[in-house]
């Protein structure tokens, strides 16, 4: 066998060309057939594979081609990230369907308490509006939260998104990571039931010298051997009606959630914990006897305490805000001011809006609630279309419209249709 010897310049090249392609914003072929079914490739590949289905339903059919195995070969990681984001609901199943935006899973994990046939805009009222009382007697706290967060948009066709890109469009790069992420996970449950290794058998050792109470010894055999019953797992085998975490009351209630997870629990405590035993290695690697572990978490304890009782009454003492001046608009006109905003301690969310003239006279002001369980982004979209059309509608024109949301104020100019979770919401801006 012959080697050759290649230049660098050709290496570098091919480098290159290797690294535009795992990590441009180029998109896969399956999501092309997706996105754009009317394509020419996308027509022929129907009458000849699926005349009667969609792509993501698809066999491999008589004697495929090389093209269509490869395409199905990157379907089924299509599908762990494609879901559907609701335009009137008359398309997506309750149960089955992919819809619900979780981090991972886009299915309904209750117990069906709805007819099998039934669709989302069961859950839609004739406003338009989510049937909040049907959805909370229906689904458990966690799922309820994640359907009313989603913004509905009104008289749209439901379509599907990639669920790990801001855009909702799939790329290469989003692909290799989820690739990636399940793949870890894939070993990580492998594991699990895996035979006992020489490694696994030396930190059994190691776990039962600790010197701690034997009830904590107990809780982290539970944990190691995966048998912590948290609310998901109890949810699960159907013993409790709901996995929401009773701190929070937002995620799932989780192993690692409600150990080191959960916001509510954890706070800054465990920030203080680092420092304190950080501060505590370097005393005895100079020198110091050793402290009794229970002393180090009182102290840690009572670092987080004085802090939080110091930031209260140091709180009037913050620095001053930079005094921002309202400006009129450019033309002869008028300004829309829009912006959102929420209660820290009701958790309600609401939009306001202001129009002035080029005098800075008030012309019109409107202010409205909005669901508390939508996002942020989709809140200062929200306020932008229903002032546009509230501005509109009084023939306030000239308008220059202002808003203090960078990636709204994006999302609006932006000429490429956006497939994120709140892109529906551009529709009439």
């Amino acid at each position: 066998m012959s080697v050759l010897r290649l230049p660098v310049g050709l290496c570098r090249e091919i480098e290159s060309i290797l690294a535009q392609f795992w990590w441009s914003k180029s998109i896969g072929r399956g999501w092309r057939l997706s996105e754009f079914p009317n394509s020419l490739i996308a027509r022929m590949l129907k009458a000849r594979y699926f005349p009667n289905s969609d792509f993501l339903a698809a066999s491999s059919g008589l004697l495929p081609s090389f093209t269509w195995q490869s395409l199905l070969w990157g379907r089924d990681l299509l599908r762990l990230g494609l879901r559907w984001l609701i335009g009137d609901g008359r398309l997506v199943n309750i149960y089955g369907d992919p819809w619900v935006p979780y981090d991972r899973f886009f299915t309904i994990q209750s117990v069906p308490a709805l007819p099998s046939t039934s669709r989302v805009c069961d859950l839609i009222t004739v406003s338009g509006l989510w049937d909040v009382g049907k959805i909370s007697d229906t689904f458990s706290f966690s799922e309820a939260e994640a359907i009313l967060s989603i913004p509905l948009m009104g008289d749209t066709l439901d379509w599907r998104i990639w669920n790990f890109a801001k855009n909702g469009r799939y790329s290469v790069k989003s692909g290799y990571w989820v690739a990636l992420e399940y793949k870890r996970l894939e070993e990580l449950s492998d594991g699990s039931v895996a035979g006992p290794s020489s490694h696994s058998l030396k930190s059994w050792k190691h776990l039962w010298k600790l010197k701690v109470p034997q009830k904590i010894l107990y809780l982290l055999w539970r944990l190691v051997q995966s048998i912590h019953h948290s609310k998901e797992v109890l949810f699960r085998s159907r013993i409790t009606q709901e996995d929401v975490c009773c701190h929070c009351l937002v995620s799932r209630e989780t192993t690692i959630h409600s150990l080191v997870g959960c916001v509510v629990c954890m706070q800054s405590l465990f920030a203080f914990t680092v420092w304190v035993l950080w501060n505590e290695r370097n005393r005895v690697l100079f020198g110091s006897q050793p402290t009794l572990p229970g002393i180090l978490v009182q102290h840690a304890k009572d670092y987080d305490d004085d802090f939080k009782q110091s930031s209260v009454v140091n709180r009037s003492l913050s620095s001053p805000v930079r005094d921002v001046k309202w400006k009129s608009p450019t033309d002869s006109g008028f300004k829309l001011n829009v912006d959102g905003g929420d209660c820290m301690e009701t958790g309600a969310k609401g939009v306001g809006a202001i129009v002035r003239d080029s005098q800075g006279n008030l012309v019109r002001a409107l202010a409205m609630r909005v669901p508390s369980q939508i996002s942020v982004l989709a809140m200062e979209l929200y306020a932008l279309k229903i002032r546009i059309s509230f501005a509109l509608d009084a023939s306030l024109v000239p308008l220059e419209i202002e808003s203090n949301s960078l990636l709204a104020v994006s999302m609006v100019n932006s000429e490429e249709e956006c497939l994120a979770t709140e892109g529906g919401l551009l529709e009439g801006v």
